[in-house]
C-alpha cells in the first residue's frame, strides 16, 4: 500500500468519513476537513503510529497538516524514502528537515 493510500485512510478516520485523493490534494486540509488544532494533533499521532515515524516537537504545527503533499513528503523522508514509508513499521530517519524540504 502506498504512502498516499495509507495517509488517506488516516485522514478519513480523522474526518469520520471516506475521503478520496481528489478531495485532499491541492487543498488546505485544515480548512477542508475541517481540523481543529486538537484534530490536527490527533492526525499527527495517528501518522506516527501508522507509519512508525516520529514527528519532532518542532515540526508539530497546523502548517504540516495543511497539505497532503507536505505530509506525504514528511512521512517518506522520516521513514527513509517512499519504499520504506509504504511498509508498516518503518523507522525514523531524521525527519526534522523534511518539513523544509516539503515546502
Amino acid at each position: 500500500m502506498t504512502t498516499s493510500t495509507r495517509l488517506l485512510k488516516v485522514l478519513s478516520a480523522a474526518a469520520r468519513r471516506d475521503l478520496t485523493l481528489e478531495q485532499v490534494q491541492d487543498v488546505n486540509l485544515v480548512e477542508t476537513l475541517p481540523l481543529s488544532s486538537i484534530d490536527a494533533l490527533e492526525v499527527l499521532i495517528h501518522i506516527e503510529g501508522e507509519f512508525g515515524v516520529q514527528i519532532h516537537d518542532e515540526d508539530l504545527s497546523l502548517d504540516l497538516v495543511s497539505s497532503f503533499a507536505k505530509l506525504v513528503a514528511y512521512i517518506e523522508h522520516a521513514a527513509g524514502g517512499p519504499d520504506a514509508a509504504s511498509t508498516p513499521g518503518a523507522v525514523e530517519a531524521g525527519a526534522a528537515s523534511a518539513l523544509t524540504a516539503a515546502k
